[in-house]
């Protein structure tokens, strides 16, 4: 639960309201029925006592303090409810934000003020953001990283963020997106479109790039108002088609830079691989390494997109694309 300030004061403000309220009506009528129901003398402090017992429904009274006429109980059930509410479901509703607002202020990232404007907007930073921002700082462009909370990692001190939702008009006006030179979105399908359907509300004008698992996908993004969309595979695979026909040269062991961080890595399987002998799904490799095989050397033959089915055998040349790390777990494996 996030509240802003005024909205979290006014709670607080509502709370203790509640609570003295509840707490003094407690007291004073403690006082007035033992004086005129049950014909006792009641000092004040028996009056705080009996009330603060009472709210905080403990329930233990010494003797001659509680209140034994049927005047009496009608009103201690009467506190009893009133404590419930308030104390039970006012004190998380106040002091909970409050304690999670202090909690994230020690473990959330330090920040730098988000640009004026001519900035780049990321949205996403898993390990394709993480990459357009290494580029952004190597070609000296300002930006801004919009993600959720519970997603920023600690890396992201010292530089500027905006902490919420993508797809949420209010994130990205504090991402000042009326004045940034840009947007890319970098989290899933879905997510994207909704990001490019929410910067285009805001800013008709600005230009979006949108990353796509799915090249199904394209054309909902180019609706939503992407700009321009980059779709890995298909960027994979015009490098294969220009691997294959010896147009694009690149050695067996070595590698192709591609946008948003991702690469494509040739590996030859070796003799007594844990690979040789089992289908792609047998080995598992998008699941242990998140990377993808886009296509396979057998033979001499280059097969695209390879289905789950296909073979691995001793010699044979996998290209993956993937992240550096994942490339990396790739290699280690193999």
């Amino acid at each position: 639960m996030k509240l802003r300030g005024g909205k979290l004061k006014n709670r607080v403000v509502f709370f203790g309201l509640a609570l003295s309220t509840v707490f003094t009506a407690g007291a004073a009528g403690y006082c007035f029925i033992k004086s005129f129901y049950e014909d006792t003398n009641a000092s004040i402090v028996d009056g705080v006592y009996w009330a603060v017992v009472t709210m905080t429904t403990l329930g233990s009274y010494p003797m001659g303090v509680e209140l034994t006429s049927a005047a009496g109980k009608i009103f201690t059930v009467m506190i009893v409810g009133g404590g419930i509410i308030v104390v039970f479901i006012g004190l998380p509703l106040t002091v909970a934000p409050w304690l999670e607002e202090r909690i994230r202020g020690v473990f959330m990232p330090e920040k730098t003020p988000v640009p004026d404007g001519g900035h780049v907007i990321v949205c996403g930073y898993s390990d394709a953001g993480k990459e357009v921002v290494e580029n952004l700082k190597m070609h000296n462009f300002n930006y801004v990283v919009v993600e959720k909370g519970d997603l920023l990692p600690k890396e992201l001190s010292n530089m500027p963020f905006v902490t919420g939702d993508p797809a949420s008009e209010e994130t990205l006006k504090n991402a000042n997106i009326s004045k940034a030179a840009s947007l890319i979105a970098v989290k899933d399908d879905a997510a994207n479109a909704f990001i490019c359907l929410t910067a285009k509300k805001i800013r008709p004008e600005i230009m979006i790039v949108a990353s796509s698992d799915d090249m199904s996908n394209i054309r909902i993004l180019l609706k939503a108002g992407a700009t321009n969309v980059v779709s890995s595979k298909s960027m994979a695979g015009a490098l294969l088609g220009q691997r294959a026909t010896g147009r694009y040269d690149v050695g067996i062991t070595g590698r192709v830079a591609m946008l948003g961080g991702l690469e494509i890595h040739q590996h030859t399987v070796p003799e007594k691989s844990s690979f040789a002998g089992k289908s792609l799904k047998e080995a598992e490799i998008g699941e242990k390494t998140g990377a993808a095989i886009v296509g396979m050397w057998k033979n001499g033959e280059m097969t695209v997109n390879p289905g789950p089915d296909e073979e691995i055998e001793e010699g044979t040349i996998l290209v993956a694309l993937g992240t550096r790390e994942q490339l990396s777990k790739l290699r280690g494996m193999i």
